[in-house]
C-alpha cells in the first residue's frame, strides 16, 4: 500500500501536481510506519520511510531514519550502496537549487542548500570514500561555499582542495577536478602548484584555449609576462581560429 501510495505521488509530481503529491507522500509515509510496526526488524520499510521524508522535504527525519537503517545493516553491501545513492541523489538536487539560487542572487537560500548538500554527501562519505563522483561533490560543494562565507573562504577552500587531491589519486586525468584545483590553489594563492595543473591541462587537451590562458595567466602572476601574453593570443585563436585539415595548411604554407 505505501508503495502504492508513492507511485500515484510521483505520478502528480510529474504532472505538477505538488500538493497532490504531498498527501500521497503523506499516506505512503503512514502506510510504511505502519509496516514498521508489524516487521519492525525489516530495514527495507525503513529506507522507504527515509524516502517519504525526503520526498516531503522533511531532511533532518530523512537522516535520522537512513542513520538507523545503517545501524540495522552496517555490513549490508546492498543497502549501503542504496544508501550512497539515495544521500547522493538527494545532494545533487539540494546542490542544484542552490546554484538556482545562486543565478537569482539568493546568497541566503542557497547557503542554505549548499550546507544541506554538504551534510547529505558527508553520510554518503561516512559509507564509502573512494567513490569519485562523490569527493568531486564534496569538493564541489565547498568550492561554492567559499564564495558565500568569506569568514570560511580558506576552510572551505582548504577543503575543496583535499577533496579534489583524492579524486586524482583516482583519476589522475579528470580534466574537471584539475581545473577546478588549479582555480583553487589560485585562490590560496598557491601558485605554483596552480601553474603545474594547468600545463597538465594543456598537455592532457592542448587545443583548448582556455586552459592555455589559464596558463599564461598564472605564470603571468609568478612575473612570466611573456607566457601571459602567449597565452592569451594562442587561446584566442584556438577558441576562435577555423579549423583546417592538415594537407590545406600544408598548401597554404608551401605557398610562403
Amino acid at each position: 500500500s505505501g508503495l502504492a501510495f508513492a507511485k500515484t505521488a510521483a505520478e502528480k509530481m510529474n504532472q505538477g501536481d505538488e500538493a497532490g503529491a504531498g498527501a500521497e507522500y503523506r499516506s505512503s509515509l503512514s502506510e510504511f510506519q505502519r509496516a514498521a510496526v508489524y516487521s519492525p526488524d525489516k530495514h527495507d520499510t525503513y529506507t522507504n520511510i527515509g524516502k517519504m521524508y525526503f520526498n516531503l522535504a522533511r531532511i533532518d527525519s530523512a537522516l535520522i531514519v537512513f542513520s538507523q537503517v545503517h545501524e540495522m545493516a552496517p555490513d549490508d553491501v546492498q543497502t549501503n550502496n542504496l544508501l550512497v545513492s539515495i544521500y547522493m541523489d538527494q545532494g545533487n538536487k539540494q546542490f542544484t537549487q542552490a546554484s538556482e539560487a545562486i543565478a537569482l542572487s539568493d546568497t541566503t537560500k542557497a547557503q542554505k542548500q549548499y550546507v544541506e548538500a554538504g551534510e547529505l554527501y558527508a553520510k554518503a562519505y561516512e559509507i564509502t570514500k573512494d567513490d569519485p563522483d562523490l569527493l568531486f561533490q564534496i569538493g564541489s560543494t565547498a568550492y561554492e561555499l567559499s564564495y558565500i562565507d568569506h569568514k570560511e573562504k580558506t576552510n572551505y577552500l582548504g577543503k575543496a582542495a583535499d577533496f579534489y587531491d583524492q579524486v586524482l589519486k583516482i583519476n589522475a586525468q579528470d580534466l574537471d577536478v584539475l581545473y577546478n584545483l588549479a582555480l583553487v590553489y589560485r585562490e590560496l594563492n598557491r601558485l605554483q602548484e596552480a601553474k603545474d595543473l594547468a600545463a597538465r591541462l594543456v598537455d592532457l587537451k592542448p587545443k583548448d584555449g582556455g586552459y592555455r590562458e589559464l596558463y599564461g595567466r598564472l605564470c603571468d602572476k609568478l612575473g612570466d609576462k611573456q607566457a601571459l601574453i602567449a597565452g592569451l593570443i594562442f587561446g584566442k585563436a584556438l577558441r576562435t581560429g577555423e579549423t583546417l585539415d592538415a594537407v590545406v595548411v600544408k598548401d597554404q604554407v608551401s605557398k610562403f
